[in-house]
């Protein structure tokens, strides 16, 4: 019996080595992959950077919160373009230039009698008083998708404006296509993958960024809002 209880005790310390030795040469692996993926996986070439926009100089220390309308698309349906207004709203929130406070489709539909608006049109009068009155914006951000192709190549086109609830004010504007067809735009997206928004797995190459538009929209968001004014110092 107590020749059992040795032999039992024995294996169990195998089984017990044997599994450790199996998670530490899997942490090897993956860590040799990543490194290889670091290594392999680096864009070459110049990268794109949006030159398209403008703002007034640093946004006015009153603007502390900015209300965000719905993506406004003429030519897509909200549920098609659902992906990428989520990508620009995750995106915006990691500047933290300002409190953002979003308004939804029904609250537009409620308040004004459309789900979207314009960023190039003429305000309504009242549209900026009414937002201010309702969600205590000091700022509104108006964002179009001008251009969307989901397909490979894929190409985001995005304009948007950010205007003073106070006074009128265009604080910012902003008016770019991001083809994914151009390299300068594939290396671009790449790097953001790299630094960004690149995901726990270490064998995934870069290059998946431009097959996906909700990665790609990421992207396209994180060059936009990366061309915000800083913010006043008092």
């Amino acid at each position: 019996m107590s020749h059992k209880k040795t032999a039992s005790r024995h294996a169990i310390r195998r089984l017990i080595r044997t599994s450790a030795l199996a998670t530490l040469g899997l942490g090897l692996l993956l860590s040799g992959c990543r490194t290889v993926h670091q290594e392999w996986d680096v864009p070459t070439g110049p990268a794109f950077r949006p030159t398209n926009f403008s703002s007034v100089g640093a946004i006015p220390a009153q603007v502390r919160r900015v209300a965000v309308l719905p993506l406004h698309a003429e030519a897509w349906e909200a549920t098609t373009i659902r992906p990428v207004e989520a990508a620009f709203a995750s995106e915006l929130q990691k500047f933290e230039r300002f409190e953002v406070v979003s308004v939804s489709r029904v609250q537009m539909r409620e308040e004004f009698g459309a789900e979207s608006v314009i960023s190039s049109a003429a305000l309504p009068a009242d549209v900026l008083a009414r937002l201010r009155a309702s969600h205590g914006a000091d700022a509104i951000l108006f964002q179009d998708l001008t251009h969307y192709a989901p397909y490979q190549p894929i190409s985001i086109g995005v304009r948007a404006k950010l205007v003073s609830t106070i006074d009128g004010t265009v604080l910012w504007s902003f008016d770019t296509l991001f083809d994914g067809a151009q390299p300068s735009v594939a290396v671009a997206a790449r790097d953001y993958y790299l630094t960004q928004g690149r995901p726990a797995h270490p064998l995934e190459n870069s290059s998946g960024i431009m097959q996906s538009p909700s990665r790609f929209a990421k992207y396209v968001a994180h060059a936009m809002f990366g061309t915000l004014p800083p913010r006043q110092t008092r």
